[in-house]
Order: C-alpha cells, then sequence, then structure tokens
C-alpha cells in the first residue's frame, strides 16, 4: 500500500487497534526501513530504529531476532487477531496473537503486546513491541551504545 494511501488510512481509523493492524500488514519490517513507517513510530522509536538502521553498513546491531515473535526463524502464521489489553488517556497496549510456525514443530499460540501512544494531534503510534517473552524492542535499542 503506497505511503499516502497509507496514511489516510491510518487518519480515518484514528484507533491504536486500526494502526497496529496497519502498521503489522503493511510494514512488518518497519525495524529494517523505520523511514517507510515514520508515521507509524513515536519520535523516540523512530530515532533509535534510524540508528540501528545506519549501525556498521546495514548490519543489524541491536537486533538479534525477529521483533514480533522474539525468533530468528519461524513464520507467523494465521489466524492473527489484534485486541487492546489496556488502554490510559495516550497509552494502548494492543496483543497480537498468532500461530507461530517453526520447521517440523507443530504451530504454537503466541502473543506480542504493541505499545501504542497518543500524539498531540491524535493519532496513534507504535512506541514500543514486546515479543512472546515481554522483551521490548525499545530497551533492547536503547541498551545498545550508537553514540547518539
Amino acid at each position: 500500500m503506497p505511503i499516502l494511501m497509507l496514511l489516510a488510512t491510518i487518519a480515518a481509523t484514528a484507533s491504536p487497534v486500526g494502526t497496529a493492524q496497519l502498521l503489522y500488514q503493511n510494514l512488518p519490517d518497519f525495524y529494517i526501513y523505520p523511514e517507510k513507517a515514520r508515521p507509524l513510530l513515536s519520535e523516540r522509536l523512530h530515532k533509535l530504529l534510524s540508528a540501528e538502521a545506519r549501525c556498521t553498513d546495514g548490519m543489524q546491531c541491536a537486533i538479534g531476532t525477529y521483533p514480533w515473535t522474539g525468533a530468528q526463524d519461524g513464520d507467523i502464521q494465521e489466524p492473527i487477531t489484534f485486541n487492546e489489553i489496556s488502554r490510559s488517556s495516550s497509552i494502548s497496549n494492543i496483543q497480537m496473537c498468532y500461530h507461530f510456525f517453526l520447521g517440523a514443530e507443530p504451530a504454537a499460540n503466541q502473543c506480542s503486546t504493541i505499545v501504542m501512544v497518543q500524539t498531540s494531534t491524535g493519532h496513534w503510534v507504535m512506541d514500543d513491541l514486546l515479543d512472546p517473552s515481554g522483551y521490548s524492542l525499545r530497551h533492547t535499542l536503547e541498551s545498545y551504545d550508537y553514540g547518539l
């Protein structure tokens, strides 16, 4: 989906669940190409992901696993569901549940948590992603010395 159409869709949904779903469905590789996902990321997360993208000539430095699953191998398979599990005035936690398939192993049900924050303009953007084990993408990035 072209970015302008994606932005129009986001503005129309204006919900944290809808925005999280659009992010996963259209930009699952947001962590590799943060500029493409910029309108969907908090400034803090975008800055960290941009530093990661510049790190050692395109080699990822802090991220060693697929942020959605916390695994190096395996695939997310349908059904994929998105549900709001908690919300305050400006923070919403969205649980993304899916079947995780790894080779000959039976598919396992897993859930990741997308932390969304509301901007001053009322749009919802991703501020963090917790893998099924609870590891924070933002914390992983903040713990790495990018020399910022």
